[in-house]
């Protein structure tokens, strides 16, 4: 009786560690599994967010030179307008230098603007120059012997305080007002100059 109850003892402890063991087995197996997945997840989000900085510093780089470039760009063109604008000023200051006051250019532009000028086709002039005052007797000698069919088509010369140099034409009325001075020749020069000054300095 005694060795049944023994052999019993011993079969059910034997049964209950097998299925201890069984047991232990499928929780580490499970815990095993489910470690593998939690490293294999955690190492796919450890690329994943590796790859994002790389692409990240990569677009910040390519941003950067782009910034840069577009500076240079900018800086180089900044240069470009400096050097056109001083070389032009300059050679537009000489090359119209003193021409607005110059009494044969005067009397020339006054012949053809009088010889297209003449609102009621009586063949009168009709027309006022101003002129600069500091050189009141000058030109008007030089007219009075120069362009005396000017003044007797009706062409009225007038001198002003205000007018350094240069001329202005205006009709009678006052409508209008055309200046033939160094500031207006420049900047006509100069508009006229600079983009062949820049394709001639700066050619690619």
């Amino acid at each position: 009786m005694d060795n049944r109850l023994q052999e019993l003892t011993e079969k059910i402890y034997r049964e209950g560690l097998e299925k201890g063991n069984q047991e232990a087995e499928k929780i580490i197996s499970a815990a095993k599994a489910q470690a593998e997945e939690i490293i294999k997840k955690a190492r796919a989000e450890e690329s994943r967010i590796l790859e994002e900085a790389k692409k990240a510093s990569a677009e910040m780089r390519e941003n950067t030179l782009a910034e840069l470039r577009l500076s240079m760009r900018q800086a180089m063109n900044n240069l470009r307008q400096e050097i056109t604008d001083l070389i032009s000023k300059k050679v537009t200051s000489q090359a119209v230098k003193g021409i607005p006051d110059d009494p044969a250019f005067i009397r020339d532009i006054l012949l053809a603007v009088a010889a297209n000028w003449s609102p009621d086709k009586s063949g009168r002039t009709d027309l006022v120059v101003l002129l600069p005052a500091s050189r009141e007797k000058e030109l008007r000698e030089y007219f009075l012997s120069k362009a005396t069919d000017l003044l007797k088509k009706g062409l009225e010369l007038k001198f002003d305080e205000n007018l350094t140099s240069g001329f202005e034409i205006t009709p009678a009325d006052g409508s209008f007002r055309i200046s033939f001075t160094d500031e207006v020749f420049e900047n006509f020069l100069r508009d006229y100059l600079k983009p062949r000054l820049m394709d001639y300095l700066f050619e690619k």
